[in-house]
């Protein structure tokens, strides 16, 4: 008992530190729907990853270990400029998806990649960037 609840105490403190802007695993269209009405945060997406991935107990053992040992590191960025957070988060991100992909099957590495893309492409962030170099093209 005392092992679920440290591991809900950290899932809480995830929760807390995207709710924060501090979103450095997750995908940029998915630290967008935090802010969003529907609020989203590390649940949804581990549920998301559970499902779509077909995770296993023991791979949804794993996903909890890494996000436990992610935490301290997200959670360092707060001391950081915008800047400095920025370019952190983007190392931290690259750092847990790699993590991730080294507990999934090739099946499920596949599907993780198609995942992050779709994410990607239905990022705001990515929708101003490709119009930006669309009319830069013009």
């Amino acid at each position: 008992m005392k092992k679920i609840s440290a591991v809900l105490l950290l899932l809480l403190l995830l929760v807390a530190v995207v709710s924060v802007g501090d979103r450095a695993w997750v995908s940029d269209a998915a630290a967008q729907s935090v802010s969003a009405p529907k609020k989203e945060g590390y649940h949804a997406q581990r549920e998301r990853l559970i499902s779509e991935l077909q995770l296993d107990v023991q791979q949804q053992a794993k996903l909890d270990s890494i996000t436990s040992a992610m935490l301290p590191k997200y959670l360092a960025l707060s001391g950081l400029t915008p800047a400095e957070r920025k370019s952190q988060r983007a190392r931290l991100t690259t750092e847990a998806q790699q993590k991730i992909n080294g507990i999934l099957t090739p099946d499920q590495r596949a599907t993780y990649e198609l995942m992050q893309a779709r994410e990607e492409s239905a990022s705001p962030a990515t929708a101003a960037r490709s119009a930006a170099s669309a009319a830069a093209g013009s």
